[in-house]
């Protein structure tokens, strides 16, 4: 028993070892080397939002959180303050740049945001109260 407990526990050892390094290798492999367009001009800034769709008043208060405008130089510090200002903001739940390089050494730059879910309202209906009727806490409590 012992060296057959042995060998399953060398098993799983290897096994998260090999999910360890695929994890990593594909987590090195999704983030672009955006260094290549550094100190070049940005055209254009968007931010679109993915998963949902389209609505132009939260792309624009999202936009307003990005640091990197049009007619600046490109600088991937300023690409990582304005994710982070993203997600800061809770309003985002995942976030990526794309950015695409025209003539003339121009860049367009495009935020792709997945947006956070959120709770706009909640609403109880208590049977057998009237409409508007406040209803305590531990009522509420015994109900749920």
């Amino acid at each position: 028993m012992g060296c057959r407990l042995r060998s399953r526990w060398g098993s799983i050892i290897v096994a998260v070892v090999l999910v360890g390094a695929c994890g990593v290798r594909a987590r090195g492999a999704s983030v672009p080397d955006l260094s290549r367009y550094e100190g070049r001009t940005i055209t254009a800034v968007e931010v679109v939002l993915d998963g949902v769709p389209r609505d132009a008043r939260t792309e624009g208060e999202l936009l307003a959180l990005v640091a990197v405008a049009p007619n600046t130089r490109f600088s991937a510090a300023r690409v990582r303050e304005s994710l982070q200002a993203l997600f800061d903001s809770g309003r985002v739940e995942n976030a990526r740049v794309e950015a695409a390089a025209e003539g003339g050494g121009t860049l367009r730059l495009r935020f792709v945001v997945r947006p956070a879910v959120r709770v706009g309202d909640v609403v109880l209906n208590v049977t057998g109260a009237p409409p508007g009727a406040p209803v305590s806490t531990d009522e509420l409590r015994a109900r749920l």
